[in-house]
């Protein structure tokens, strides 16, 4: 019950920060004559490369295939989702994350270079790419996550780009912070302190 209660205040707070910064799209696009630089939304947080094993009839049991209609690979995390929804109304969207140096890494990048948000990935080449395996079945679902590039996600890799990042020009900006939880990184003073500063320059975190 408490991860479901974590679970819906994430997903609440995902849902905030998209329909904020739609609102703020919209109001820049409907008033041409006041143009003014564009919003700009920045989202940090986790990345993972999602292996979806989609309309299993069942999910496996030990020892044993279980065969399915088809088997994909999507960008997915939190935070890496938020950031996708943001760009496809906030056009100056920037996801900060970190990413390992190896095939998943490589093929995370490639799937979102094709959606319109800038990627700044730090990269962890110390660890494998935080990757997911997700069963799917009509009546339910099962997971498998390695976390581990996620797990060395600090601030220490972001701190001076999204600093950067404030500098630039904009009407409104946007901050998010997505994945909290499988982020242990992210949680110390030194996250505190930047998310502080980024407010105190003029970024919004609903």
């Amino acid at each position: 019950m408490q991860k479901a209660v974590v679970d819906a205040r994430i997903a609440a707070a995902a849902a905030i920060t998209l329909a904020a910064a739609a609102a703020l799209c919209y109001a820049h696009r409907r008033l041409p004559r006041l143009r003014r630089p564009p919003p700009r939304a920045a989202v940090l947080g986790d990345a993972f490369l999602d292996i979806m094993c989609a309309s299993l009839a069942t999910l496996p049991d030990w020892n044993a295939d279980a065969p399915c209609d088809a088997i994909e690979l999507l960008p997915g995390g939190s935070a890496a989702n938020t950031a996708r929804q943001l760009a496809s109304f906030c056009h100056d969207t920037s996801f900060y994350t970190a990413l390992a140096d190896d095939t998943l890494a490589t093929l995370f990048r490639t799937l979102l270079s094709a959606e319109p948000l800038r990627l700044c990935a730090a990269t962890v080449a110390a660890a494998s790419q935080s990757a997911c395996v997700v069963l799917s079945s009509a009546a339910d679902r099962a997971m498998v996550s390695c976390y581990s590039s996620n797990n060395l996600l600090s601030c220490a890799h972001v701190e001076a780009s999204m600093r950067s990042w404030l500098r630039r020009p904009a009407s409104t900006r946007v901050v998010h912070l997505g994945g909290y939880f499988s982020c242990p990184g992210l949680q110390t003073v030194a996250m505190l302190n930047l998310m502080r500063e980024l407010r105190a320059g003029g970024a919004l975190r609903p």
